[in-house]
């Protein structure tokens, strides 16, 4: 598996069978996506920001409801989330699960929703979570202990203020200080080839470098 961050909130993610790209940005953005190709688009909310599908090729099937899929051999579930602190009205908090190459990752699009013990234990085991950590005020804190309540194997932090990006974010530095990480090398993408790759007893926070144009 190939996971790879375009910036903002979009990832490609790669499996031996096929590709999921999620919530693919508009120019207007300030950011750039490159040629896309995938056999699966997710677009977690109204917004326009999130519906670029013209910048996907391969005649993607297009989820933008909840509801459990499969498509070239990526299970796929997709849970809308109630929004308690959000007063966009035409926000739709998701949550994304992808089950594919014996690897389970986990992506969220924001975290203005309360996530109880119940909702964590549905959520289950998750090899890598994919976060927003700049969307909110403090939302860096709210990440942290939603890591906490997950125990992820992996993390990789996304929406959050990058070179380029017209979308008002907090950056990375509070994120990543508060997991520690006083020196990191962006990677242009997180490549897996089994659950061996990942730690067992910790959880490793990957930071990547925005594959655009």
């Amino acid at each position: 598996m190939e996971i790879i961050w375009h910036g903002y909130s979009c990832f490609s993610i790669k499996t031996k069978e096929g590709c999921a790209v999620i919530n693919p940005y508009q120019p207007e953005t300030g950011l750039n996506l490159p040629p896309l190709k995938a056999n699966v688009v997710l677009m977690s909310a109204e917004e326009p920001d999130y519906n670029n599908i013209k910048a996907v090729s391969g005649d993607p099937k297009i989820i933008t409801w909840p509801g459990e899929y499969e498509v070239a051999g990526i299970a796929i579930t997709a849970q809308e989330l109630s929004p308690e602190k959000s007063s966009k009205k035409t926000e739709k908090p998701m949550l994304f699960m992808f089950d594919a190459d014996n690897l389970k990752v986990c992506y969220l699009t924001d975290l203005s929703v309360t996530f109880t013990e119940e909702m964590v234990e549905n959520i289950g085991e998750v090899d890598v979570l994919l976060v927003p950590v700049g969307g909110e005020k403090n939302g860096y804190k709210q990440a942290h202990q939603l890591i906490e309540d997950l125990e992820p194997r992996a993390v990789i932090p996304m929406h959050y203020k990058t070179p380029g990006l017209k979308i008002e974010l907090e950056g990375l530095e509070n994120f990543a200080k508060q997991a520690g990480l006083t020196s990191y090398q962006p990677r242009d993408k997180f490549v897996l080839n089994s659950k061996n790759d990942l730690p067992e007893d910790k959880t490793e926070f990957i930071i990547l470098k925005p594959q655009t144009d």
